[in-house]
């Protein structure tokens, strides 16, 4: 069913959508072959030697024998890299799509909701949304009552 409503001619597509993927408004550049390798192969090394540190048991040879190709190629033929890196960013870009909506989920639902029903048990109404028939104004009187209205020329 089509949108109906005042805002006819806008793309209804766009008003149905809860919020906009990241790519949609900004461009995310791949980075270059040289650093993907260049990363990845001190990260190969420090695991590689890891265990000379850690437990006092030999290096890892396969690690560091992997190590030291990918530096190899980054340093030389830093294009050999190039679909690695590429495969490398769209898991990136997909475990983007995946784990950033869950862990909104998880601040949303883990922070931000047990914290409304705590200050709805107390009683506290901090946007102040309670209905008052009794109020002549919703107005809230500032104390000193702030700038001049006139001195508001430029506000956007």
């Amino acid at each position: 069913m089509a949108f109906r409503g005042p805002a006819r001619g806008l793309n209804t597509r766009c008003l149905m959508q809860t919020h906009e993927p990241v790519t949609s408004f900004r461009k995310i550049a791949l980075g270059s072959d040289r650093k993907f390798g260049l990363a990845f192969g001190v990260l190969f090394a420090i695991l590689g030697l890891w265990p000379l540190f850690h437990r006092a048991g030999s290096p890892k040879w396969g690690l560091i024998f992997l190590s030291i190709a990918v530096l190899a190629a980054a340093l030389l033929r830093p294009q050999w890299l190039g679909p690695l890196n590429r495969a490398w960013f769209k898991l990136g870009l997909a475990l983007n799509r995946i784990v950033n909506p869950v862990v909104m989920a998880i601040l949303f639902f883990g922070a931000v909701v047990p914290l409304g029903w705590f200050l709805r048990r107390k009683g506290e109404d901090l946007l102040r949304i309670q209905m008052k028939p009794e109020a002549t104004t919703y107005w809230i009187a500032r104390e000193p009552p702030g700038p001049a209205p006139d001195s508001l020329k430029k506000q956007f």
